[in-house]
């Protein structure tokens, strides 16, 4: 019943509207007597689309950038894109989140410093700080490894403690279940 009202009101209201066409008619009476006013340049369709394109090609032509600052060895602490360099991996550090993985991460990061000293050297820059890096990696390697070995050793303990509580708790059970059929005849 409530459907049929909805629907009548609905078509009720629906022919009470002006048509389109009439509409339109409309807007082009008032269109030629009210005064125009200019918009400024900035408020220009044109001007808005413009923006918006230059934008979307903006942020495309980064991503290549961003993939080269990330992969090349030729990026190095000394050259415009070494920021975006350092933003990447610092994403891709806080994302790994196993130790196994953190541990791979930082060999990765050892190996791309080692490369990048290479190439320091090739072009006579100063090393002082690329070693320092790689020594710093290879210090966060080790806490990384000490922390999966710890971590293992805890793992295999507590699955000694769980396999000694489970073997206890067998035999308790039969004689649970011994004293509850004693109990029921």
């Amino acid at each position: 019943m409530k459907l049929k009202i909805f629907y009548n009101l609905w078509k009720a209201r629906r022919s009470s509207e002006p048509s389109l066409l009439f509409k339109s008619d409309l807007w082009r009476k008032l269109e030629k007597s009210l005064p125009r006013e200019i918009p400024f340049w900035y408020q220009q369709v044109w001007f808005k689309w413009s923006v918006v394109g230059a934008a979307c090609l903006l942020v495309v032509s980064s991503f290549g950038t961003g993939v080269y600052a990330y992969n090349s060895p030729e990026v190095t602490e000394n050259t415009p894109l070494y920021f975006i360099k350092q933003a990447m991996e610092k994403i891709e550090g806080v994302t790994k989140i196993t130790p196994i993985a953190k541990e791979k991460f930082i060999q990765k990061e050892i190996t791309r410093r080692e490369a990048e000293k290479k190439v320091m050297e090739k072009r006579g820059q100063a090393l002082k700080k690329a070693e320092e890096r790689i020594n710093n990696l290879e210090d966060r390697l080790k806490t990384e490894k000490d922390n999966l070995h710890n971590r293992k050793d805890y793992i295999l303990e507590k699955n000694k403690v769980e396999d000694k509580k489970s073997e206890k708790s067998v035999p308790d059970r039969e004689k649970r279940s011994e004293n509850n059929d004693r109990n029921k005849k």
